[in-house]
């Protein structure tokens, strides 16, 4: 399979790349506004995590799904 590749400038970037740095992005405008706690189990449980997840997965939004998949994914595995 051939990978998609998008051109910033010079530097060609996969799909991949482009979605990660969107992943990334939000997660950086999130933490500035002051959200944290989605590694502390007191503050939001996992249900809520998956909740949040199925929420977004319906409204078409991937980026919170894959952001939530990975807080659950360290939750649950350690990040292992």
């Amino acid at each position: 399979m051939c990978p998609i590749h998008f051109v910033s400038g010079a530097e060609p970037f996969t799909a991949k790349d482009k979605f990660a740095h969107q992943c990334r992005q939000k997660l950086i405008k999130k933490d500035l506004a002051g959200f944290s706690g989605w590694d502390d189990r007191a503050k939001i449980t996992d249900e809520q995590l998956a909740s949040k997840l199925q929420e977004s997965l319906i409204e078409g939004d991937y980026v919170d799904v894959a952001n939530l998949a990975m807080m659950l994914y360290f939750r649950t595995h350690g990040g292992k």
